[in-house]
């Protein structure tokens, strides 16, 4: 019988984000999820800028809620190219560069670019995207966050830990 080790437990729990467990390890998991029978994937970008310690979000027009932007695949481009797009539909970048990793969340697949400084935000599909802006981790306690969002910002403040 094959048992499974506490690590690797806490690892399934923790949505792919860093938390320590027990024993003071950290624990990453970077496996691409399977998605779930009738879900839809999100595929979406955390933009972290290192001079200000400060993440992108957008507030949905319709929802009200502050999220990392994202959005669906269309059916004839890949995950990364439906987050390029979705980048510049909803804050105005058409270009980053390349992801130092891919985070599972609660939803959606999102990588994780960690960039010098701020980059103006400029808004191009005000159909879904209220406004864009700049937000720290203590910022982020008090806004309407959306599930992913706000599941990366409660294991980011607990854990203290930067993802590199």
């Amino acid at each position: 019988m094959r048992t499974t080790s506490p690590t690797r437990q806490a690892a399934r729990r923790t949505f792919g984000l860093q938390i320590p467990t027990g024993r003071n390890q950290i624990v990453y998991r970077q496996q691409r999820p399977r998605p779930r029978p009738g879900k839809v994937e999100v595929y979406g970008a955390i933009i972290h800028s290192r001079a200000t310690d400060k993440y992108c979000l957008v507030e949905g027009k319709s929802s009200g809620k502050w999220s990392f932007p994202k959005g669906h695949v269309k059916e004839d481009e890949s995950p990364f190219e439906c987050v390029g797009r979705e980048i510049g539909e909803e804050i105005g970048i058409d270009s980053l560069p390349m992801p130092q990793k891919g985070l599972p969340l609660r939803v959606g697949y999102y990588y994780f670019f960690d960039i010098p400084n701020e980059w103006p935000l400029n808004p191009r599909d005000m159909n879904e995207i209220g406004t864009a802006g700049w937000y720290s981790l203590e910022e982020m306690e008090s806004m309407n966050l959306n599930i992913d969002a706000n599941v990366f910002r409660t294991q980011q403040s607990r854990s203290n830990i930067v993802i590199n």
